[in-house]
């Protein structure tokens, strides 16, 4: 089996949960994913089963969309419901516009502070294996991110002296949710938290074709890798099959741009994907399917 499988994660899983159970359903190994989802959240985990392992570097920087939902008026450690409370306080009644005038300030290119609990790596260790031991956090510095758009999806509620209300995002790759619903919280003078978050899409993939994970089954439809990529194509000459096949380098001028280029035989079927080496102005196996 090789292909993209979209599961519909259900929150309370880890994505590596996810993974292990589909390895498990499929009998298959090789199973890996395209980016994580936190276990309170839900929607759209990219796998890449079989040989299209091979291609997850290519599928991890695709754009996102969310459908989310922030509590106003308390803070936890995680920046998410699932945290222990580090700060409540009541929450006044706030306009919708002005609610409407904060999201507005986060549009376009910015720089973002990951979450303390978060798997960016630092010395060897990631984030949240510092902040999980209560440990000195090392000094992380911010990232750059953008978002396309952003906007209230529902009113703005009071519930239990908390204020919520939804939005949906689209944005790009590396960005965390939860640092932004902190940084909304800021922008309104609030301890605010992420109450719930559902990943709607992951590039061209949505949760249209997702399957639930409970409804997978061992002939789960799998979607063919390279169709995804949305790389440029070269169709192989007879006389080259031989140096793409033994991974030789290959003349820049034989391709249409300098980027990576699924190589595929005179029948269509990809043989390889080869990236451009600048130190030595050639193209270079990337991977052999």
């Amino acid at each position: 089996m090789d292909g993209i499988l979209i599961v519909d994660k259900p929150a309370g899983m880890t994505s590596h949960d996810v993974v292990f159970r589909v390895r498990k359903l499929l009998q298959e190994p090789r199973i890996g994913h395209t980016g994580t989802l936190d276990p309170m959240a839900t929607g759209v985990l990219v796998l890449c089963v079989g040989r299209a392992t091979k291609l997850v570097p290519y599928l991890t920087d695709h754009d996102k969309r969310y459908e989310a939902e922030v509590c106003l008026g308390i803070e936890t450690d995680t920046l998410d419901v699932d945290g222990t409370v580090l700060r409540q306080i009541p929450c006044p009644e706030i306009p919708e516009s002005r609610i409407d005038a904060v999201l507005e300030r986060f549009l376009g290119n910015q720089m973002q502070i990951p979450p303390n609990y978060s798997a960016i790596k630092v010395d060897g260790r990631k984030l949240y294996e510092y902040a999980r031991k209560n440990q000195v956090l090392p000094e992380i510095a911010p990232r750059p991110v953008v978002v396309h758009s952003l906007r209230r999806s529902g009113p703005f509620r009071r519930n239990g002296g908390f204020g919520m209300f939804a939005f949906s995002l689209h944005c790009g790759k590396g960005f965390y949710v939860r640092s932004l619903v902190r940084d909304l919280g800021s922008a309104l003078d609030l301890p605010a938290t992420l109450s719930s978050l559902r990943r709607t899409a992951v590039g061209s993939f949505t949760i249209d074709e997702a399957v639930p994970l409970a409804d997978l089954g061992p002939d789960a439809p799998l979607r063919d890798p390279f169709l995804a990529l949305g790389m440029p194509r070269w169709t192989v000459p007879d006389e080259a099959r031989k140096q793409v096949i033994n991974g030789a380098f290959l003349p820049k001028e034989w391709f249409s741009a300098l980027e990576p280029t699924i190589l595929c035989d005179s029948s269509g079927n990809p043989m390889a994907i080869y990236d451009y080496d600048e130190r030595i102005g050639k193209m270079r196996l990337s991977v052999m399917w």
